[in-house]
């Protein structure tokens, strides 16, 4: 399983290699300096992806009598750590930093949100996209309000580990 997911990794890296490559100066994908407000930043991004994630839950109707566990090393790795990480440089650093040489940023935040959605049909189908879009969203908030990745990194990795964390 862990071997599927950095696999699939693997491949968004190579393509956000080459994208770094092509905009020239890699540091216009990492954004500005964080600072410690930045992780209360990340910490309500977090709050507010949960959030989505469990009322598109509830609207689809699925069962909510989920059970807490602390997951394997391993799956925090696969499931939390490697994603956000990966995604988030893709989404939010490298095509946000194409994005913005061309549209404004309101476009740039519906756009990254968009691909961060389609992103995710790949692995869960398109039920996934509709929760993660407005998932990018709030993402795409935080990097304009910040101007750092960190808080969607923080955001992401801690959305990440509380999926990881449940059992349904």
């Amino acid at each position: 399983m862990l071997s599927d997911l950095i696999e699939g990794e693997e491949h968004l890296v190579g393509a956000g290699i080459l994208a770094t490559s092509l905009l020239g100066d890699p540091r216009a994908t990492l954004a500005g300096r964080p600072r410690l407000d930045h992780v209360a930043w990340g910490i309500a991004g977090a709050c507010g992806t949960l959030a989505i994630s469990l009322l598109y839950a509830l609207v689809l109707g699925l069962r909510l009598d989920w059970e807490w566990q602390a997951p394997a090393p391993t799956v925090v790795l696969g499931l939390a750590v490697l994603p956000a990480v990966v995604e988030e440089w893709l989404c939010r650093g490298v095509l946000w930093a194409a994005c913005r040489r061309l549209t404004t940023t309101g476009s740039t935040i519906v756009i990254t949100a968009v691909l961060f959605g389609l992103m995710h049909v790949l692995a869960w189908g398109p039920f996934g996209f509709p929760s993660r879009a407005l998932g990018g969203l709030v993402l795409g908030l935080l990097r304009a309000r910040t101007n750092s990745l960190v808080p969607c990194l923080l955001a992401h990795l801690l959305n990440n580990t509380a999926a990881a964390c449940i059992e349904s």
